[in-house]
């Protein structure tokens, strides 16, 4: 039986001139009363391929000029041989074979849509997608009903991915971990373009696009360094504090109460990747560690309103309110749970108020108040944040705390003595 020598191009790309780049090279014999389904078996067994999760395109090209042409049935497939058949060059009309990774997810919203299924591009180097769309789905959203907008957010986040900033992220982490330095020979949107700082050195990466999509995928990457390490570490110069910060965030998440001091940091970057810090970047990698963990201040301010609209809707009775100036900025937050303001009415009418400062980026003051139970407990009652311990502060504080837990026979306020509360306690 006559079988038709054939080249396979897989793990690779095409780009908007529709040309099939930066493959992989294979070769296969296909018998001329092959079908779809045998080919396509045929092919499972020379590419790395999991039929359970991922899909196979195959297509190819005629000419230059025209797009390529998809095998998808027993007809395609016919004639695709017997062009082949015809041609005396066996090169020429490979098979570029795409793989795609197909996640089922199942959308729910309110108006009862059907399921949608969500089909990404695979990493050709990993063969796998970055995240999982389902897992992704439920972690972020649970089984709770979700509107089309969040939906599509959550999609473009984990399919398309990032842009450079990722991969100059994650070469940046590697180049510390293995004591060199590297410079910038290409970045754009499609290609980024590195090599060792020694000009003498073999050592070097290219990346570029996948796709359709701004995430990057290595091509190219000699591995090797052919000049001594004290030649091209010389200085740390890909130690940034967002690197360092990433690199010492574990240190905070593990224990929350843990003192990581700067020195700390100095000490344990020179013990564990062999890179010396000053006291100012120790410093600031800090800053961006915790960043890296909690967010930014500005940010948590955002979610204020957010934050105590569901305080309110999971604790009914609770009270809440947010004061801002003129120009939409932040002033005064007032908090109690409706399990302190009842609690309120079987403590001791007795109510303790005290103010201490916030260190975070904008400062202020958090203003707190509470009282003993029957169980010689402290019971807090509510939480104020204002700008600081001033006449206005502490009227805003006290006027919330008369209307909300009202007045006790025999009440008593203790205090630090502040002149601003003696001044509002009178007025108010």
């Amino acid at each position: 039986m006559e079988k038709i020598p054939v080249v396979v191009y897989h793990n690779g790309q095409w780009e908007e001139n529709r040309e099939y780049t930066n493959f992989e090279i294979t070769g296969i014999l296909i018998p001329m009363d092959c079908t779809f389904s045998t080919l396509k078996e045929i092919l499972e067994q020379q590419i790395q391929f999991r039929k359970d999760v991922e899909a196979m395109q195959i297509k190819y090209k005629l000419t230059e000029t025209l797009p390529p042409l998809k095998i998808e049935n027993d007809y395609n497939l016919k004639f695709y041989l017997e062009v082949k058949s015809k041609e005396t060059d066996w090169m020429r009309f490979p098979l570029c074979i795409d793989i795609v990774l197909i996640s089922k997810c199942q959308y729910l919203s309110k108006s009862k849509e059907p399921s949608l299924q969500v089909t990404t591009q695979r990493n050709a180097t990993e063969g796998t997608c970055n995240m999982s769309v389902e897992s992704s789905l439920m972690e972020n959203m649970g089984q709770n009903v979700i509107d089309y907008i969040d939906y599509a957010n959550l999609i473009s986040r984990n399919v398309v991915g990032e842009e450079t900033t990722e991969i100059q992220e994650n070469i940046s982490c590697y180049a510390l971990k293995h004591h060199f330095q590297y410079k910038v020979k290409k970045s754009c949107k499609k290609q980024y373009y590195i090599k060792c700082l020694d000009e003498n050195c073999n050592w070097h990466l290219k990346a570029s696009s996948t796709s359709g999509t701004t995430r990057f995928v290595v091509r190219k990457h000699e591995t090797t360094h052919t000049r001594p390490l004290d030649k091209r570490m010389n200085d740390n110069r890909h130690a940034t504090t967002k690197i360092v910060g990433d690199l010492i965030k574990s240190k905070y998440l593990n224990n929350i109460k843990r003192f990581y001091t700067p020195t700390d940091i100095i000490r344990g970057m020179k013990d564990e990747h062999r890179i010396s810090l000053d006291y100012k970047k120790a410093w600031r990698s800090k800053e961006k560690a915790l960043e890296i963990i909690r967010g930014r201040s500005d940010e948590s301010y955002q979610k204020l309103s957010a934050y105590l609209y569901m305080l309110e809707e999971t604790n009914p009775g609770s009270i809440t309110e947010i004061v801002r100036k003129e120009d939409d900025t932040f002033l005064f937050l007032f908090m109690a749970i409706n399990a302190s303001i009842k609690g309120w009415r079987h403590c001791r009418p007795v109510i303790v108020v005290d103010g201490t400062f916030l260190k975070a980026s904008y400062g202020g003051t958090l203003l707190s108040a509470c009282t003993h139970d029957g169980n010689e407990s402290i019971f807090p009652l509510t939480f104020a944040v204002v700008d600081s311990e001033n006449d206005g502060s502490w009227v805003c504080f006290f006027t919330k705390i008369r209307q909300t837990f009202g007045l006790r026979e025999g009440m008593c306020i203790v205090s630090d003595r502040h002149v601003s509360i003696e001044t509002t306690i009178n007025e108010v």
